[in-house]
């Protein structure tokens, strides 16, 4: 297996790493995240929006400066002389309201420029980790809940609009004001104000940076929890049917019920953290305001400070309430955010298949280039490949599947797969499509190691039915062109009645345009077993794979049905398990599996001959068949 390719175990598994991550790493990871997928208009937008934020921050913070030089004025001359004179209390004051007007308006452009970037980023982490999702391997979706992973797309995008406005709502404007008011009291000749000003934010910082594990801790907590109550939710109503058989709703909602009180818990534990950190925080602005008062009252005593100095410093101090107060909300804020994209992050760290083909089915050209190998080449084209199999074993966790399995098929030949239940049949077609990867051994693909070929450009030439056949909630016609190449209605219409559609289709009033329901469930088993196959037909495939495809058809329909799709797919290699050896007895070679090894092989007529556990199986079925 390729190093690509290989699900890490445990120990070095990136998702795992990223759970260790500490809250810092995960802030930066994350805003790196949304650098690289922001595109130039949003750059251009948020580049806006932190021109907007830094000027507003600075008008702000000169504003109380006009108001100094305005009651400087009246102190001095006992009025405001509007009329004598230049009129520079009037434009101090003037400056004062044209400071905090301009510093209002900034800040309420911001949320326009940052509410297009929210929405571009958001949407494209929520497609990033969707389009990721799709290229991991089936052993990874396997470990996890599907409930848990719309969550965690869900929490992305709400975690990363929580990170943009923690950002440029409180954390730079508070950063440039505190230092643009550290600035002007330094130049207004008073170091002892300033240095009370940056301790102030060096103290909210420290603050902040020695808490942030315990909140990131709690904001964890709060993500899983969220997920495994929605994991509940999705897998229950994803298996509604048998919840009602069972008449488990009770015990359902007993299991949602605990999920949520201990969710409810994690985030009580969360609001009570975020309250000691404002408490703290409160606590600093309330010690910095009294050093500051005391530190200016000594100044004006001295006679190094005016009245209007006075009136400054504390207006500072004042004024720095409510961003110090949004500060720590950002600052918590940028935690959780971060805490919510978290899981994604962990997702995005896990390595995919390989490479996915654009468009529907893939090109066989596109595939070609972005591998530029030979075996790429041969996976990709459209004659039919040979398939063999060298000493094949597959294991499902500590228990083995498959053991010393060897086969040849030759390029259009058909070979079958039969054998009792758990004998291997579906983990060996798998293996074939790379749904599942083999521990050792070969399986080759027109001689090349499938191991070595992207799974893309294998699948795109493959014509997969299963048992149980999945459907999307859409239309009959949507769910046979899925995945295909775009194909006319009429295309579609003939593969659905090659499949033995056709008597369904007429007594729909829509017809193919009929919706199937959730999973295809408002179709019989065997219907949705038709579509499927009816999908496979419009593919054209060069290699088709049947796994217990017509399992729900009747004797009469499956014989129907299969020698159309015989007929359909003619000249390609076809690979087939069975349980029903009436289906099979056509194959070129037939494998008989037994607890992973294959027990016997030959054709259908050489194995009745050797009296083997085929032929017992075959008396068997053959007495149980309706006369």
């Amino acid at each position: 297996m390729s190093p690509q390719n290989r699900v890490p175990d445990r120990d070095g598994n990136p998702r795992a790493e990223c759970a260790r991550a500490g809250s810092l790493s995960i802030t930066r990871e994350s805003l790196r995240l949304l650098y690289r997928l922001a595109d130039r208009p949003t750059c251009w937008r948020l580049a806006a929006a932190v021109a907007a934020i830094a000027a507003s921050s600075i008008l702000a913070a000169l504003a109380p400066l006009a108001l100094k030089e305005l009651i400087d004025a009246v102190a001095v001359t006992g009025r405001a002389d509007l009329g004598d004179g230049p009129p520079f209390a009037l434009l101090a004051g003037a400056l004062y309201l044209a400071a905090l007007g301009g510093s209002r308006v900034l800040a309420e452009i911001r949320p326009a420029l940052t509410g297009g970037a929210e929405q571009q980023l958001a949407g494209s982490i929520r497609q990033a980790g969707f389009a990721h999702l799709l290229r991991l391997p089936m052993a990874f979706h396997h470990d996890q809940p599907s409930g848990s992973l719309l969550q965690a797309l869900q929490h992305a995008g709400a975690g990363t609009r929580m990170l943009l406005m923690a950002l440029t709502g409180s954390v730079l404007p508070v950063v440039v004001e505190i230092a643009c008011i550290a600035v002007i009291l330094a130049r207004l000749d008073q170091p002892a104000l300033a240095v009370c000003i940056l301790l102030s934010g060096a103290a909210h910082a420290v603050l902040y940076a020695r808490l942030a594990a315990g909140l990131g801790t709690r904001s964890r907590d709060v993500v899983q929890g969220s997920a495994r109550s929605h994991a509940i939710v999705a897998d229950h109503l994803q298996h509604l049917e048998m919840v009602k058989c069972q008449n488990a709703e009770p015990d359902a909602c007993q299991r949602l019920a605990e999920s949520t009180d201990a969710e409810r818990a994690h985030w009580a534990r969360l609001h009570r953290q975020r309250s000691r950190i404002g408490i703290a925080s409160t606590g600093i602005f309330c010690a910095a305001w009294a050093c500051s008062m005391t530190l200016a009252g000594l100044a004006v005593r001295d006679g190094t400070l005016s009245v209007g100095g006075f009136v400054l410093a504390n207006l500072y101090v004042m004024q720095l309430v409510r961003p110090i107060e949004s500060l720590g909300a950002g600052v918590r804020d940028l935690v959780q955010g971060s805490e919510w994209l978290r899981p994604v992050l962990g997702m995005l760290n896990q390595p995919t298949e390989g490479p996915a083909l654009t468009g529907p089915a893939g090109a066989s050209s596109g595939a070609s280039a972005s591998t530029g190998t030979a075996a790429a080449s041969a996976a990709s084209r459209s004659s039919p490949p040979s398939l063999s199999a060298r000493s094949l074993c597959l294991r499902h966790g500590d228990r083995p599947v498959l053991d010393a399995v060897a086969f040849d098929v030759a390029a259009g030949a058909t070979l079958a797969i039969v054998g009792p239940s758990g004998s291997g049949k579906s983990s060996l077609l798998r293996a074939i499509l790379r749904l599942k990867e083999v521990e050792r051994g070969d399986l080759l693909l027109d001689g090349h190691p499938i191991a070595d070929l992207p799974p893309a450009s294998i699948r795109q030439q493959v014509g997969f039915v299963a048992q149980e056949a999945a459907l999307l909630n859409a239309s009959i016609a949507a769910n046979i062109a899925f995945g295909n190449p775009p194909s006319s209605d009429a295309a579609i219409l003939a593969a659905a009645n090659t499949a033995g559609l056709a008597d369904l289709l007429r007594s729909l009033p829509d017809g193919c345009s009929t919706f199937v329901g959730e999973r295809g469930m408002k179709l019989s088993g065997g219907e949705r077993q038709r579509v499927a196959i009816a999908r496979a037909i419009l593919r054209r495939p060069s290699l088709l794979i049947l796994d217990e495809a017509t399992s729900m058809l009747d004797a009469a329909t499956e014989s129907h049905v299969m020698r159309n799709l015989r007929e359909a797919c003619r000249g390609c290699t076809t690979v087939m398990a069975a349980h029903r050896l009436s289906v099979v007895a056509h194959a070129d070679e037939i494998l008989v599996l037994d607890r992973g090894r294959v027990a016997e092989r030959g054709t259908h007529l050489a194995l009745l001959a050797a009296g083997g556990m085929y032929a017992r199986t075959w008396a068997m079925q053959a007495e149980s068949a309706p006369a």
